[in-house]
């Protein structure tokens, strides 16, 4: 009888070990080569482990935490982004960017008379006023295009 009490209290130590006992150290079941004990392999698993399962929160690509905060967030084309001109008109993503600067009013335009020699260089929303207030040195350029042209020909 003493055996058989022995027995069963084996078991019931083996079972406590295996699954319950939050004193025991354990590898992290996604390979991240650490060891915790139980009590706090809760927590590494949501909050602190780079192989933890993670999706993109801006298009819902799936893999580890490390791959989407690495490697992916930084060209998602879902990543929302700010102007670089900081005209306080947020595009709603990365991949909107390239459109949203070509219509930005802070982003900086060659003035469209630049094949006549003008080297000005304005913001967008300033681009209309540059050719009011150049129209003098416009005709200038103009004239001296012409002028070197005739003159050539």
């Amino acid at each position: 009888m003493v055996v058989t009490g022995w027995m069963v209290w084996e078991t019931e130590l083996e079972q406590h070990l295996g699954e319950k006992c939050k004193f025991v150290v354990v590898d992290c079941q996604y390979n991240c080569g650490e060891v915790y004990m139980r009590r706090f392999l809760t927590e590494h698993k949501t909050n602190d482990c780079l192989k933890r399962p993670h999706s993109c929160d801006y298009c819902l690509l799936e893999g580890t935490y490390q791959e989407i905060q690495d490697d992916h967030l930084p060209v998602c084309p879902k990543y929302l982004v700010e102007c670089p001109n900081e005209c306080g008109v947020a595009p709603p993503d990365r991949c909107q960017l390239d459109g949203h600067l070509r219509e930005c009013p802070l982003a900086m335009v060659e003035c469209e008379l630049k094949e006549l020699g003008c080297e000005d260089v304005v913001q967008q929303k300033d681009a209309d006023k540059h050719m009011e207030q150049a129209a003098q040195k416009h005709l200038r350029l103009s004239t001296s295009k012409n002028q070197t042209k005739h003159s050539l020909g």
